[in-house]
């Protein structure tokens, strides 16, 4: 850990969106390029990347369907040269419940 992921201020922010079509990666390492071809919605408005049981929107709920999804790391503008060279592990996991009298 590191200020990377405890600073809530100036440390790494994310942003989940989703695309109605798969995602077109372009460019070349480490700058690749997402676009979407479809129309985009926000799942998980800008915050901090810490955080836990976080709401996700605009998500496709029906048994068997996809949901693409971006998940786009950034710094804010106004984190200094503090920042360099630090490095933090980040982790997802995304929990899903079914219904009341549905099978999972």
């Amino acid at each position: 850990s590191s200020a990377l992921d405890t600073d809530a201020s100036n440390g790494l922010q994310m942003v989940i969106e989703r695309c109605s079509t798969a995602w077109t990666e372009a460019g070349t390492a480490p700058a690749y390029t997402y676009t979407c071809a479809g129309t985009t919605s926000t799942v998980l408005a800008s915050r901090a990347v810490i955080g836990s049981d976080l709401a996700l929107t605009n998500l496709t709920l029906t048994s068997g369907s996809t949901d693409n999804l971006r998940l786009t790391l950034s710094l804010p503008t106004t984190a200094g040269n503090t920042f360099q060279n630090l490095t933090s592990t980040v982790q997802y996991a995304f929990t899903a419940a079914g219904r009341a009298g549905r099978a999972a």
